[in-house]
Parts: C-alpha cells; sequence; structure tokens
C-alpha cells in the first residue's frame, strides 16, 4: 500500500487579473443638475406651446447649450405675450441675479430672440426653471388679501362703499370694515356708514342681472364679477390675487393650472382679467363724490327690489320649462312633465 504524502503546506495560487482604473466620475452638484434639466425643458417647452414657430427654426438638429436654452426660454414668452397674455418675467422679480425682461428681447421679433444669447453664467438657468416649467401669468386683482394681511385700508369711495354695502352677502369681508375705511374722509366714512347695507339674502345672479352698470358694458365684462372684484372673488383666478400676494401669501397654496400647451385658454383669462381690473379702475374714477355714491346705492337697491320682484312673481309651468336660464335642468322638467301627462 501506498503511502499517503502529506498535504503541502504552501498556499495555493490563483491568476490575478489587474484592472487598470480610470479617474473618478465627478458627482454633479445639485445646481448642475438644474441647468441641465431647464437646458432640456426648454425647448420642450417651446415645441409644445408654438410648434409651427419651433420647427421654422429648425431646433430639431439644434445642438443643446445653455445659450440656446435661455434663447427659447425668452423666445417662448415673447411669443406668449404677442399672442395675448401677459407674464411675469424673471427680471421684474430677480433677486441676486441678473433677470430677463420683455425689454431685453430682441426687436426683431422671436427669431432674432432665441439666438441672442451668446454666454450664459454657470447656475442661471437653474433660476429660471420655474419660469420654463409652466407660464407665470401677469395677475391684476386689488390685493384684498395683502390689503388684510398688512392692515392697508381702503383708499377710495367705491371700494369702501362697496365693503360696506356687501358686508352682509356672500362677498362680504367677514370682518368689522370700520377701521378698513381710515384712509377715507371723515364726513365722508360717516355717510358711507350710513348707507342701508344690502340683504343678507341676496340672490346674487339674480341681482346683477337686474343691475345696468354702462362700465361694465364698455368693457365687455360680467356684472357680478366687476362688483366682486373688489372682495377678490371673481370667477377669474387671475383677478382674484395681485402679483405680490401669490408671490408672498400663496405661493404652494395653490397651484397656476396652465400649462404650454393652455395658451389660448390662458390669453382668454388673461385679457378678461385685464378688463376687469380696466372696468373696476374706471367706474372707481367715476364715483368721487358722496352725490355720485347716492346714485349709485339708489340703483343697487333698485336692483335688489327687482330680482326679489322677479323670485316671488308666479310663473306658468311653461315658462318654467322654456325658460333660457334654466340650462340644462329644463330637459329633466320636460320630461318629467312628459310622465305626469302620461299617468
Amino acid at each position: 500500500m501506498r503511502t499517503r504524502r502529506p498535504r503541502a503546506r504552501r498556499r495555493l495560487r490563483h491568476a490575478v487579473r489587474l484592472v487598470a482604473l480610470g479617474p473618478a466620475r465627478p458627482v454633479l452638484d445639485r445646481e448642475t443638475c438644474d441647468t441641465w434639466r431647464v437646458v432640456i425643458a426648454a425647448p420642450l417647452a417651446l415645441y409644445e406651446a408654438f410648434p409651427a414657430f419651433y420647427a421654422e427654426q429648425a431646433l430639431d438638429g439644434a445642438v443643446l447649450t445653455p445659450e440656446l436654452a435661455v434663447g427659447c426660454a425668452a423666445a417662448l414668452w415673447q411669443l406668449t405675450e404677442q399672442a395675448g397674455a401677459a407674464l411675469r418675467w424673471p427680471g421684474e422679480y430677480s433677486g441676486d441675479y441678473d433677470g430677463i425682461t420683455r425689454y431685453d428681447l430682441a426687436v426683431d421679433g422671436p427669431a432674432a430672440t432665441l439666438r441672442m444669447v451668446t454666454a450664459v453664467e454657470p447656475g442661471y438657468l437653474a433660476e429660471l426653471g420655474g419660469y420654463v416649467w409652466s407660464p407665470q401669468p401677469a395677475y391684476y386683482g386689488w390685493g384684498v388679501q395683502s390689503m388684510l394681511e398688512n392692515e392697508r385700508y381702503a383708499d377710495n369711495l367705491l371700494t369702501a362703499a362697496l365693503w360696506h354695502l356687501f358686508h352682509d352677502t356672500p362677498l362680504g369681508l367677514g370682518i368689522d370694515i370700520t377701521t378698513l375705511l381710515q384712509q377715507i374722509d371723515e364726513d365722508d366714512r360717516l355717510e358711507i356708514l350710513r348707507m342701508r347695507r344690502l340683504p343678507r339674502d341676496l340672490p346674487m345672479n339674480l341681482f346683477a342681472m337686474n343691475l345696468d352698470l354702462p362700465v361694465a358694458d364698455e368693457y365687455g365684462v360680467d356684472t357680478l364679477d366687476l362688483i366682486a372684484y373688489a372682495f377678490g372673488q371673481t370667477n377669474n383666478e387671475l383677478a382674484n390675487h395681485d402679483e405680490y400676494e401669490v408671490l408672498e401669501y400663496l405661493m404652494g397654496e395653490f397651484e397656476e393650472e396652465y400649462t404650454w400647451r393652455d395658451i389660448p385658454d390662458l390669453v382668454r383669462r388673461s385679457q378678461q382679467a385685464k378688463a376687469i381690473f380696466d372696468a373696476y379702475c374706471d367706474w372707481r374714477d367715476r364715483v368721487t363724490t358722496i352725490p355720485k355714491l347716492r346714485r349709485l346705492v339708489a340703483q343697487l337697491h333698485r336692483a335688489v327690489r327687482a330680482a326679489a320682484s322677479e323670485l316671488q312673481r308666479p310663473k306658468t309651468l311653461a315658462a318654467i320649462l322654456f325658460d333660457p336660464d334654466a340650462g340644462a335642468e329644463a330637459p329633466g322638467l320636460i320630461d318629467a312633465y312628459a310622465e305626469a301627462l302620461v299617468d
């Protein structure tokens, strides 16, 4: 029998493959990542909003650079305003960096604006991100919330009177408005506070239908929106707040719902809000004395009485069924009437 050979004491040797490592890949900082997100997003936003312009400028074959991205963003904003929607521009709220305003654009138009930028500071695009992701429309509100927050007061007879007269209605501010009238002349203030308020159960829509305000017709705005403007309660969000409120108080509390595909709707809302603002300013400038204010108050109370009378007036079944204001309810009423006849 062969003697078992003792186990070798040496460690086994294995082949080792050497790998040459290159230099470590640097980790991008947050600002650089945000910058390049905007570099990609700006041409895409321009394509979504104005595809014909994007195609005309042959941007599909363009090399993406920070300079081109700034040009795309500026051309996008310029085209949006040319379409009729006013925007908030980064240069108007630039803080510590030199932002763009509408006055910095190429006078030859968006095509020239697109390629006007030749150099961009590092990180500059990261500051523009919010203005690229979605439209930042201009606001035309009276600033009611900021007035209350900062204890600013009504500075004209019309606003002071509306706050008093509609205090008990759904439009009311919900606070004692006496302290908000401190900037009104004392005699005028006492006159306003003695005026009879509108009733708590005021049917707002019917009241507005019976109220003839020439200034509303002149500017093509809804009568109820014109009154509600003094309370920040119109049907147009762009007319309910001013830009100070949006930046200081409401940031994060409500989302601006527009996208770059919504330019036609944004144009309509922007122009409507501007018309409400212009109409209200004109109305304010017309009601500058107590006698003029008294005539307005008398007109408001006549509309209240007309609305109350209309509510109490009995209607025939035919009038109810075919009332053009019944809207979608009318077909249901007609069907119910037909079923009653069959039964």
